[in-house]
Parts: structure tokens; C-alpha cells; sequence
């Protein structure tokens, strides 16, 4: 029998995942084995597969994620003092953004704040919303320059239909007048009724812990310890440390 046709008529249809499936199972000759039944049932499995991974795809890509490899499974809640197990269970089910209520995660530098946002942004994608990151000057600037063009409203209109948006490095500078304006019209687009904190506090920062990490086990079985020397701060003098605000 020849199956290219099956497989083209497969593609036309765009059960592209079934085509991918049936391909497979025709250059392996254990999946013979199995009943009609049975390998119907893993083409389906494999489509449904499929269109979830180039959904997710869809809505990842756009986000352009400060780091795109933060997943909720990979936490390490021992190193994270002020995390909350249960608080970000609550988070990750993103109920909070179909309730249009907003999350304020602050902290010192180093504490993980871009990556525990870009974590809940990975859960909006799982959760089928839509998620944009972006860094507060950039945010300002591209508003900016929209303004100029007379794409100001154009821009704030696709914004609003975002379901979770994330600013980062908020108020790390004295903001301006027109940056001031530039957040009223976003916050009179989008319907904020309460807002969730989360404070990340620690004697490490990720990238101390990492550089741990990364020395145990070198040589003989020393451990390499990091360096005791103070890790100079970015933040302005005044202390004030950057947060990322994550809106619906």
C-alpha cells in the first residue's frame, strides 16, 4: 500500500502531527504489532501533542522572555527566602490574570525577581494567555517613539489585548512627566482590582548560588567556594532596587 498519499491528505488537513506519526510508525516494525485500536489512539495522542507544543510555540515566541528557559519545575525554593510554595502554586495557576488583578515582585538585586516573573509568563503560555516582557526604559522608549509617529494609540490598543504584561527594572530612575502619562494611559486600559506581592529576600544572589554550584565537584572533590568580597549593587543610591511589575 502506498502511504504518501495518506500522508499528503493527512498534511492537507493539517493534522500535521498525525502525518508525523503515521511516518514513524511505517519505518518501525515493533508498531506493526500493534492493534488498528492501538495506533489509531497513538496518532491522535501524537496530534493533540502536536498542536499543544506549536501553540505554546505561538505564544512564547512573542514574549521575548528575558530568560527563556525559566520553568516552574525548575525553582530551587531553598535558596529563595520569602517564597511561598503555596502563594506561587496559587500564582501558577494563573487564576489572578483572568480576575485582571495585578503582582508586584520585589527585592535586592540578584534575588531572581526577572526570573521568577518570566516564570509566571512561561505559565500564562502553558495556560493558553497570551504574555509580553520588557524592561522599563525600552517599554517608555517604544511608547515614546510611538507617540512620535502617531502610533500611540495603535500601540497601547495591542498592548491591552495582551493578557500578561511584565515590566522590568520599574522605577530604578526618577520617573518623568511623560513616562508618567505614558502609565496612566496604560493603566486606564487595563482594569487593575487588587495586587499580589511578593518580596525575595536572601544572603545569596542566583548568581552567587550558581557559581556554587557550578564549583562543586572540581578537582579532588574540593569545593570551590565563591568570593567573600561585597558584589557591588547597580541600584541608584538611595537603594531602591528594580522590580519587575507584572500586569493583566
Amino acid at each position: 500500500m502506498l502511504i504518501q498519499p495518506t500522508l499528503d491528505a493527512l498534511n492537507r488537513l493539517k493534522l500535521n502531527g498525525m502525518a508525523l506519526a503515521l511516518s514513524e510508525q511505517m519505518t518501525r516494525p515493533a508498531a506493526q504489532q500493534f492493534a488498528f485500536e492501538e495506533r489509531i489512539a497513538l496518532l491522535l495522542e501524537r496530534e493533540v501533542i502536536h498542536r499543544e507544543n506549536s501553540r505554546m510555540g505561538r505564544l512564547w515566541k512573542p514574549c521575548q522572555p528575558k530568560e527563556r528557559g525559566a520553568v516552574i519545575e525548575d525553582i530551587d525554593y531553598r535558596g529563595r527566602a520569602g517564597l511561598d510554595r503555596a502563594q506561587l502554586a496559587s500564582l501558577a495557576s494563573c487564576e489572578w490574570i483572568c480576575q485582571s488583578q495585578n503582582l508586584l515582585i520585589h527585592g535586592a538585586c540578584g534575588a531572581g525577581k526577572p526570573y521568577l516573573a518570566c516564570v509566571l509568563a512561561h505559565q500564562a503560555c502553558r495556560a493558553r494567555l497570551s504574555a509580553w516582557y520588557a524592561r522599563a526604559p525600552r517599554f517608555f522608549e517604544e511608547l515614546s517613539l510611538c507617540h512620535a509617529d502617531g502610533a500611540f494609540r495603535k500601540r497601547l490598543a495591542a498592548i491591552a489585548k495582551i493578557n500578561l504584561v511584565i515590566i522590568d527594572d520599574f522605577a530604578i530612575s526618577p520617573i518623568g512627566p511623560r513616562e508618567h502619562n505614558y502609565l496612566l494611559e496604560f493603566r486606564d486600559d487595563r482594569l487593575i482590582h487588587c495586587s499580589h506581592k511578593i518580596h525575595l529576600h536572601g544572603k545569596e544572589s542566583m548568581r552567587e548560588r550558581a557559581s556554587k554550584k557550578a564549583g562543586k565537584g572540581q578537582g579532588d572533590g574540593e569545593v570551590t567556594a565563591p568570593s567573600t568580597r561585597p558584589r557591588r549593587c547597580s541600584c541608584p543610591p538611595c537603594g531602591r532596587s528594580d522590580s519587575p511589575t507584572a500586569s493583566p
